[in-house]
């Protein structure tokens, strides 16, 4: 088992019991306590957890903190897939394409299939996987590499989309809520996120419904700046109904 999918499973397990053992995420995991102790001291090293007692839980969540991405792409991996694939129909062939980084705009990513599309996009991931698709033409803004998000963001990146015209962005976020809009935890990639809203005619956010009523550092934008959301079936009835009465269409992957 490669070491970013070990490292996210054992988020996973803290995040459901509050408190494990590294005999017991050995025992879950099947690998033995030294390599355990090992992926415990690159992730308190990483900030996301803390050691005691012969085991580990979550650090508290705090606004600057995010998992890297290369974790992110191994959680809600199956409603990352369905919100992907979904998302891509408002795409139509001719298309510019605006994608931001994250997990669940790469799922974006691989599901478009239409014709004769341009695609801008700050992420490196999804510049390596659809990099040798014929259907695409692939542009990238550039900026400031931002290592645990794997994407490009500053000054430079805004001023380059500034320059685009898209008819379609689709965006993620570290968190939704009705009094805080979209957030995240760096203010130079909330920066170039609103510059990629901008630069395009009709704006998706792709958001797994885990990310609902959380707020982080730096604001994004509110809800209503939003034409769709696409999320999963863990979205609640209320919660729909409060984000359509702002104008957004809600769609459930």
């Amino acid at each position: 088992m490669k070491s970013e999918k070990r490292h996210a499973q054992i988020l996973q397990l803290l995040r459901h019991y509050g408190f494990v053992t590294v005999a017991e995420i050995s025992r879950q995991l099947k690998v033995s306590n030294m390599t355990i102790r090992r992926d415990l001291d690159v992730l308190q090293g990483m900030g996301l957890i803390t050691r005691s007692h012969g085991g580990a839980s979550l650090t508290p969540e705090r606004g600057d903190v995010e998992w890297p991405l290369m974790l992110r792409l191994q959680e809600q991996m199956a409603q990352k897939h369905r919100i992907g694939q979904r998302a891509a129909q408002f795409v139509r062939s001719g298309d510019v394409v605006i994608l931001d980084g994250g997990s669940t705009t790469l799922a974006v990513a691989q599901h478009l299939t239409q014709d004769r599309l341009t695609v801008v996009t700050n992420c490196l991931p999804i510049l390596s996987a659809i990099s040798s698709l014929p259907n695409i033409k692939l542009m990238s803004p550039g900026g400031m590499f931002y290592v645990d998000n794997q994407c490009f963001i500053g000054p430079v990146t805004v001023q380059s989309l500034k320059s685009v015209n898209a008819n379609v962005v689709f965006v993620g976020t570290s968190g939704l809520s009705l009094d805080h809009g979209m957030t995240n935890r760096k203010f130079e990639e909330a920066e170039t996120k609103r510059a990629m809203l901008d630069a395009a005619a009709q704006k998706i956010l792709v958001m797994d419904s885990s990310k609902m009523h959380t707020h982080t550092l730096a604001t994004v934008g509110p809800i209503d700046v939003i034409d769709i959301l696409v999320t999963d079936d863990g979205l609640s009835a209320a919660d729909k109904a409060s984000i359509e009465s702002r104008g957004v269409q809600v769609v459930i992957a």
